[in-house]
């Protein structure tokens, strides 16, 4: 479930995810491990198409949950990710260092 975007012979772009099961729903889902775009090609729609990509290839194989995770004070992902459709998800993520 990972992709990469490509201009020419260079790659500018790719998201890595994978596939795993819900617990509570008992369902396949899809979680975007990271995405990354080279920032000189930033702000033209790649990492948009690259996670419409997953989105499609999760479509196809009829997976209904996609999930991706990111730090909760980053707003300019927030926004990104909800133009794309996502909402909050009802888990809570907890960690610890040691």
């Amino acid at each position: 479930m990972s992709f990469v975007a490509e201009i020419g012979d260079q790659f500018v772009g790719f998201v890595m995810a994978y596939l795993t099961y819900v617990r509570e729903q008992v369902s396949e889902a899809c979680v975007n491990q990271i995405f990354g775009v080279d920032p000189q090609y930033q702000r033209q729609g790649i990492a948009t198409k690259l996670i419409q990509a997953l989105l499609d290839k999760c479509l196809s194989k009829k997976i209904k949950l996609v999930c991706t995770m990111f730090e909760e004070r980053d707003s300019e992902l927030q926004g990104f990710f909800k133009r794309l459709g996502f909402d909050r998800g009802r888990y809570i993520d907890f960690s610890k260092n040691v």
